[in-house]
């Protein structure tokens, strides 16, 4: 239910071409920071730095509906990256209107349930109270193992699951190694968990961002209390034997420990299904 405070703000879901200009939406700032990456130019095919400011905005009514949002560099100037950086901290609320929605990354590489992505440079962004507690949003993936299996075309995704089992990690070659996930649901036809197995390949020597996804998963598994997790930007993709799901940092792959009810109900289903033979 919206609150006093949001009665005249839309939900997020609603959010598109149309109602961009019109309506106006509340939002918390989740994972935000600089990003950079190396490419080559097209005309010159001399390799380049790109920087950008990346985050994730959780609706505030509903943390099930969320959208990239972005701030780019233009020419070599960083400083509207680090304003960025100074203004849209984690936790912060902000009351969004006259929408600039950007449409230069193809969907099937937006891993949020939103197929959007906003340019916050061009968005009017409005600071809302912060409540004392300064609790973070964080995104809820609404998707379940059976609804990633539907999928069809290449595409990233979000999904909440029990990591059931972890392979050995294995090299690839001399700077890149893999581990197997397998991740579990109560999504599973007659009764029986669904299965997703996913390779999360990593760059040697590991990135912080590595290390500490490969910790959540080992202690996931190390515990008898299983963990729930909340997998983003999983890669679905379709290949000439069929459809195969793999993870990497470099394509925007994270891991939290889940917090909504469906983490909540998945714990006290996770035995029995564990019990259940897949």
């Amino acid at each position: 239910m919206a609150t006093a405070q949001h009665s005249n703000t839309q939900a997020l879901a609603e959010l598109n071409q149309r109602s961009a200009a019109l309506g106006q939406w509340d939002v918390g700032i989740f994972r935000p920071g600089i990003h950079e990456w190396k490419y080559t130019t097209k005309s010159t095919k001399q390799p380049k730095t790109g920087k950008g400011f990346r985050c994730i905005l959780v609706s505030v009514l509903d943390p099930s509906q969320y959208v990239s949002a972005h701030v780019q560099m233009r020419s070599d100037n960083a400083t509207p990256l680090e304003e960025a950086e100074a203004k849209f901290k984690a936790g912060l609320k902000f009351r969004i209107s006259k929408v600039a929605l950007d449409h230069s990354t193809k969907q099937e590489f937006l891993h949020t349930p939103l197929k959007q992505k906003i340019d916050l440079a061009k968005t009017k962004v409005v600071p809302q109270m912060q409540e004392k507690d300064g609790k973070t949003l964080q995104p809820s993936p609404s998707m379940c193992i059976k609804d990633c299996k539907l999928l069809q075309q290449s595409q990233r995704f979000d999904v909440t699951a029990i990591v059931d089992s972890l392979s050995e990690v294995r090299p690839v070659s001399d700077t890149r190694e893999v581990v197997t996930v397998t991740l579990i649901d109560d999504s599973g036809d007659d009764g029986k968990p669904a299965q997703l197995t996913f390779a999360f390949f990593m760059d040697l020597p590991r990135s912080r961002e590595d290390a500490v996804t490969m910790n959540i998963l080992q202690q996931s598994q190390e515990n008898d209390d299983k963990a729930v997790c909340s997998f983003f930007a999983l890669q679905g993709r379709k290949t000439d034997k069929g459809y195969s799901f793999e993870a990497d940092s470099k394509r925007d792959f994270f891991v939290l420990e889940a917090v909504d009810d469906r983490a909540k109900h998945l714990k006290e289903v996770a035995e029995d299904l564990q019990a259940i033979p897949q």
